[in-house]
């Protein structure tokens, strides 16, 4: 399959079940809940210890406070415990995307969704770990050693993300082999099969794609923010159905961009 038709496919595959994109979108919006509750009851828990500590002369508000530091983090624990296994199950439908089914995948097996799921994080950690420290080391350095980590850092990223970790991926699936996805020279005969200009051709293609569908979207929202102000009494109806339309859009070009890898490593 050459590369324009690569494309088409995976701009159509998502419709071949727009059900499971809304599935997917609810799980990418529960995720992104998940992550705001634990984001805000970090916030608030600080919020509540200085308060406390203003308050540490009066016993009965101490222990209001503490109370409520005590509930917070309750709230945080299990926001965090919520927010691993939706990235798991999301991992995991990733996972069946790449094992190249002629429709897009159903939801009906989540212990299988949550093993294939730690298999892609895991995969991916073993990639990423090193380029993300060395970004995280430049962050912390303000000087020009600093600028030089967080350069080669991004540089690392681009490299393993767009082309070394895609094809790992789909090794991993194909062979269904951890294993297999850590055999460097595996990966390199794949890109050499693929061949690397049909390989960055289709990446770029992809990403014009995604930049198209995005820039469209954001014009429709742009219009619909000034028609919410021409009439006020929309806006909180528009904003929610934006926010969704949003998730949406993203889940469907996520789900376009994976099949793209997924027929390339096929």
């Amino acid at each position: 399959m050459n590369v324009t038709n690569i494309i088409k496919t995976s701009l159509k595959y998502p419709q071949t079940s727009i059900k499971n994109v809304v599935i997917y979108t609810a799980f990418l919006i529960l995720f992104y809940i998940a992550y705001s509750l634990a984001y805000a009851t970090i916030a608030f828990n600080k919020l509540l210890q200085l308060m406390s500590y203003s308050n540490i002369s009066n016993s009965r508000n101490l222990v209001f406070f503490n109370t409520l530091i005590q509930n917070n983090s309750i709230v945080f624990a299990i926001s965090i415990i919520c927010l691993i296994i939706l990235l798991i199950l999301i991992a995991g439908y990733i996972y069946r995307i790449y094992e190249g089914l002629e429709n897009l995948p159903d939801f009906n097996n989540l212990q299988l969704l949550l093993v294939q799921g730690i298999k892609v994080i895991g995969l991916s950690i073993i990639y990423l770990i090193i380029p993300v420290a060395i970004l995280l080391i430049g962050c912390s350095l303000y000087s020009n050693i600093g600028l030089l980590l967080i350069i080669i850092a991004i540089i690392a990223l681009i490299i393993l993300g767009l082309f070394i970790l895609p094809i790992a991926m789909g090794i991993m699936v194909k062979n269904d082999d951890f294993k297999s996805a850590l055999e460097f020279e595996s990966i390199i005969e794949k890109i050499k099969e693929i061949t690397l200009t049909n390989y960055v051709g289709a990446v770029i293609l992809s990403l014009i794609a995604q930049t198209i569908i995005i820039i469209s979207f954001l014009v429709i929202s742009l219009l619909l923010i000034a028609l919410t102000s021409i009439i006020p009494i929309l806006g909180l109806i528009v904003a929610v159905i934006c926010f969704i339309v949003d998730f949406f859009v993203f889940s469907y070009l996520q789900i376009f961009s994976i099949k793209v890898y997924q027929l390339l490593c096929d």
